[in-house]
């Protein structure tokens, strides 16, 4: 017993003098984005103890600041955050407080897709230059193409020509941040790319980096390209209702010095249009005039294959050679019926005419893109290199068989051919310096030519000599050469609180358009600046305001200076106008984005400038058919001032835990004002909406309804009436998430109908056309899955979103 005062004094000592031996010290620092100079909040911060393997780790707070105590000693400390390259310091002496001050980690948005964690339970995520649309993971992309991804992101809209659509503008579209489709259709390539390929959309800013063609923004298309180590992919198969079957892959081989990946898909599909067409003669009085009812059935078969492949090299740790290639081939059966009727007016029929049109195209498109980039002393500073080539070649024949039922019963044939060859040839160079601080100038130089060809002509077949002999009139041999040099200058400066960035983009252009029939030859050139600017504002809560002015030309596009003529439908004419001139655009937005404890908003005010925009108006020709009936042409022209000034409301609400509500309201008002004689001047208030819910039941039922709304639209043209329709996607996990079976239903009970009232060419036409809905049943597996990422290594409070595809579990 008497050694038991001894005892306690002796363990007193020994802790006292291990305390000494083990002090703590607190440790603080900042985690940013090296991009943008944004905090990231949500960031976890782990210490490693080399001496005795213990971790200790902590999450950075919402201002992406982080304070932890650990005792002294030589440790490994990481620095994490979800689809960012991790910060390391591979060792490091701790024995007194120290202040790591700030560290910033670079984002790749390519490699870490597949385990990606969403933490504020919705599927967008907001930047003052960009918002990014998390499309591998909404439900109601599985099955589809990159057209169905483009319709389900916030903010865009696709017309019936394809067009991607920003707040009443065409954007500019690009694949992995390079031009995409510049020599041919590109909503043609994009129903040929899997949605199972996309691994996120990105809507950008404007800005004097990229070409001046976007009008009211950019959308970026990033394709997967993998991530997890060794070989991994997805295999995708589906077929649906109207006839549609096709599949898909990707695969992905990954290591420390190369990533290569590849995608292949092939799809046939069909798509049943019905139309109807009312034309009456008598203006004043339509009722007691002679009058045309036409009906118009189109089935729209389509065969494509498509096959990618890219490759990312790290040569060291400051040079990248990029490179891939893509190959695209489709065949195009479209059957068209037409039942044309005339009627005088007494309603007693004048002439019956049946038409049947098979229009067949066969198309192949190739693209080929070498990138390389080299990194000086800091991530921000480096120097790149670019060269694309495209090329797109078409060759079409349509055969058109006239069988006249009434008065006199005739038959009569009539066939089309047209060859196209469009190739674009781009290389730049982009070289971007930090300096002082938090300072970037960005500059670069752009080079870029376009080619292209078409050599159209009509024949009527003569019984005898029993041959097809060319229409005189409607032959044309067309070449289109354009080249635009650029050049551009950007600065840029990014704080705590403020984001600021000017720039100035100019572009020569030199564009020779000849009519090779006629041997006339119209030379064009001009030369543009284009200035652009950016604010934004990060408030103490996180929320953020942006203000973004740009400038942009719309250059026509190929079809619309493509002279050939469709003439499928004798009585309307579809043709181009190579003499069309670029118009431009002046675009403002005031966004402001604030996210809840529980959901977002992210609100919008725009402003589209349009000046001598291009109209397509409908003429009387002069001339008629053999029946002595009118013939109207439809073409593109130079006409008016479009403005058009908007609102746009984005919300994303979790309901419940199981229950997540999403909507997109964007009333917005234009005018068209200054149009030849006033005559199509005109001005109305637009409302479009969408709304979405996210229902997850079970362990792995996902449940994905949606409605689309338009209201009318009265332009000096047409009056658009109102659209609205309903779509639906379901989907159920299998085989430890590694499998999901889908069901898509688009236009569930077709109501999508696109109708037309317009006053032209002295005559009122009525149009009715819908689609049959498409009703479409998807597989998917994904093999060599990502490991689970270990909770220990990441925050309690960082909990995926239920109502997401399991990205944790796919390539």
């Amino acid at each position: 017993m008497k050694f038991i005062p001894l005892i306690i004094l002796l363990f007193f000592v020994s802790f006292y003098t291990v305390a000494q031996n083990t002090s703590i010290a607190t440790i603080t620092g900042r985690i940013k984005d090296s991009e943008n100079h944004q905090p990231l909040p949500y960031a976890t911060v782990t210490f490693y103890n080399l001496e005795n393997s213990e971790f200790k780790g902590i999450v950075t707070d919402t201002k992406g600041n982080f304070t932890i105590e650990i005792p002294s000693g030589n440790y490994k400390v990481t620095f994490q955050f979800l689809s960012y390259k991790p910060f390391i310091i591979n060792r490091i002496n701790i024995d007194q407080d120290l202040d790591l001050g700030v560290i910033e980690i670079e984002e790749v948005l390519e490699n870490l897709d597949e385990i990606e964690i969403i933490g504020n339970n919705n599927l967008m995520d907001y930047k003052f230059d960009k918002k990014i649309y998390n499309a591998s993971k909404d439900i109601g992309n599985l099955g589809g193409s990159a057209i169905t991804v483009l319709e389900n992101t916030p903010s865009l809209r696709v017309d019936e020509q394809g067009r991607v659509i920003i707040r009443g503008s065409e954007a500019m579209i690009l694949v992995d941040g390079k031009p995409f489709a510049t020599a041919g259709n590109y909503a043609d390539l994009l129903q040929s790319i899997p949605s199972n390929s996309i691994s996120k959309v990105e809507i950008i800013s404007q800005s004097a980096k990229y070409d001046a063609n976007s009008g009211g923004g950019i959308v970026n298309i990033i394709l997967k390209k993998g991530g997890n180590e060794g070989f991994n992919g997805t295999l995708e198969f589906h077929g649906g209702i109207p006839t549609e079957a096709g599949g898909s892959t990707f695969v992905n081989y990954n290591s420390d010095k190369v990533n290569v990946y590849s995608t292949a898909s092939y799809n046939h599909n069909n798509q049943i249009k019905y139309s109807e067409i009312e034309q009456y003669y008598n203006v004043i009085n339509p009722q007691n005039g002679p009058y045309l009812f036409e009906t118009r059935d189109d089935l729209r078969q389509r065969n494509s294959f498509l096959f990618n492949v890219g490759s990312e090299f790290k040569l060291d740790d400051k040079n990248t050679l990029n490179s891939s290639l893509l190959y695209s081939m489709a065949n195009k059966n479209f059957k068209s019926e037409l039942d044309l009727t005339d009627y005088t007016s007494n309603d007693i029929i004048d002439n019956n005419l049946y038409r049947d049109v098979w229009d067949n195209t066969d198309e192949n498109y190739i693209e080929f893109l070498v990138s390389y980039k080299t990194i000086f002393n800091r991530e921000e500073h480096h120097l790149s290199f670019d060269i694309k080539y495209d090329r797109s070649e078409s060759d079409n024949q349509m055969d058109i068989l006239n069988t006249n039922l009434f008065p006199n019963l005739s038959v009569d044939q009539q066939k089309t051919l047209k060859i196209q060859d469009f190739y674009t040839l781009m290389g730049q160079v982009d070289y971007s310096l930090p300096f002082n601080d938090n300072w970037l100038l960005e500059s670069g130089f752009k080079a870029n030519y376009r080619d292209y060809k078409n050599d159209f002509n009509i024949f009527n077949f003569a019984p005898i000599p029993k041959v097809f002999e060319p229409i005189e009139g409607y032959e044309n041999n067309i070449s289109y050469k354009e080249t635009v040099l650029a050049g551009y200058l950007n600065l840029s400066k990014n704080t705590e609180k403020w984001n600021f960035s000017v720039g100035l983009r100019s572009e020569f252009s030199d564009v020779l358009t000849s009519d090779l029939t006629n041997n006339i030859e119209t030379p064009n050139q001009y030369t543009d600046f284009f200035p652009s600017a950016l604010v934004a504002y990060t408030f103490m809560d996180e929320s953020m305001i942006t203000f973004n002015y740009s400038r942009s030309i719309y250059r026509p596009s190929i079809s619309q200076l493509n002279p050939f003529v469709s003439f499928a439908d004798e009585r309307f004419i579809i043709t181009g106008n190579p003499f069309l001139q670029p118009y431009y655009s002046d675009y403002f937005v005031a966004e402001y984005y604030k996210q809840f404890k529980k959901g977002s908003l992210n609100t919008a005010l725009f402003a589209s400038l349009d000046h001598n925009q291009v109209l397509s108006i409908l003429e009387n020709t002069g001339e008629q058919t053999n029946e002595g009936f009118d013939i109207f042409l439809r073409k593109p022209i130079n006409n008016g001032d479009l403005n058009q000034y908007g609102i746009e409301f984005d919300f994303i609400y979790p309901i419940t835990d199981n229950l997540r509500f999403r909507t997109l309201l964007s009333p917005y008002y234009f005018e068209l004002t200054k149009t030849e004689n006033g005559l199509y001047d005109a001005e109305d208030f637009v409302f479009y909406g969408n709304a979405i819910l996210d229902f997850r039941f079970g362990n792995s039922w996902k449940i994905q309804p949606s409605f689309t709304y338009q209201s009318e639209k009265i332009t000096g043209l047409t009056e658009l009436k109102a659209i609205q329709y309903i779509n639906l996607a379901l989907s159920k996990d299998f085989f430890n998430n590694k499998a999901t079976l889908a069901f898509t239903a688009h236009d569930i009970f077709k109501t999508r109908n696109i109708i037309y009232e317009s006053v032209e060419a002295n005559a009122i036409t009525n149009r009715n056309s819908i689609f049959d809905p498409n009703f479409l049943l998807s597989f998917s597996y994904r093999f060599n899955k990502a490991p689970k990422r270990n909770s220990k290594n990441r925050a309690n409070e960082m909990k995926k979103s239920i109502f997401e595809i399991d990205e944790d579990e796919k390539n």
